[in-house]
């Protein structure tokens, strides 16, 4: 009965301290093959940990990747004059421990930097939260929008738009264990069963 204490003890410790050194939190992209046009996409979201409403302040790094069959276009926020930009209202994300979606108040998200495909256009990944759905973009642009050429733009599709969530804008990001994470839940798992057994015997 004391090992088995003991083990509890130890893997609780061990979770506390996981816990405490996830400072920041990332989130892989959700690819939605049907809204974008034969596109693939890949990426990360990295925040600060907040959850709840978030501000392009609180986005520590992102970065994603197009792709349909030999082109590629891949977008980070280290380039040059790369940004998080919001228009409507200042909010950019919702966040809760496992999920980031486009912020329940009507407004324009994207990431974004200059100089990627074209000179002086910019290319950019773009969430717009409309009433009960999302609207969903890839595009390279002049900055006025006047000029460009979209890769996807699901607002054509009408209802095939990202649906919302009940509290919040479309789902965006999801977040994958940590390998670290699943290692020391696999030791506990482990020791618990073992201790378990013997205590039994």
């Amino acid at each position: 009965m004391r090992r088995t204490v003991y083990v509890v003890a130890v893997c609780l410790s061990m979770g506390m301290v996981s816990r405490g050194l996830a400072d920041n939190i990332t989130y892989n992209l959700v690819d939605y093959p049907l809204l974008q046009d034969g596109w693939s996409l890949s990426g990360q979201i990295t925040t600060d940990g907040v959850l709840g409403t978030l501000l392009a302040a609180d986005i520590v790094s992102w970065n994603w990747t197009i792709s349909q069959g030999s082109q590629a276009i891949t977008v980070t926020s280290s380039m040059p004059g790369a940004i998080v930009s919001t228009s409507l209202a200042p909010q950019a994300f919702f966040a809760t421990s496992t999920t980031l979606s486009s912020p329940p108040s009507l407004a324009d998200v994207g990431l974004e930097a200059p100089n990627v495909v074209s000179i002086s256009q910019i290319t950019a990944l773009v969430w717009s939260n409309a009433t009960y759905h999302t609207v969903y973009s890839a595009v390279t642009a002049d900055t006025s929008g006047a000029t460009g050429s979209f890769y996807w733009n699901s607002v054509y599709g009408g209802i095939n738009s990202i649906p919302d969530f009940p509290s919040s804008g479309g789902l965006i990001a999801t977040i994958a264990p940590e390998p670290a994470s699943m290692i020391l839940l696999a030791l506990a798992s482990t020791s618990l069963l073992f201790y378990s057994r013997r205590y039994r015997e």
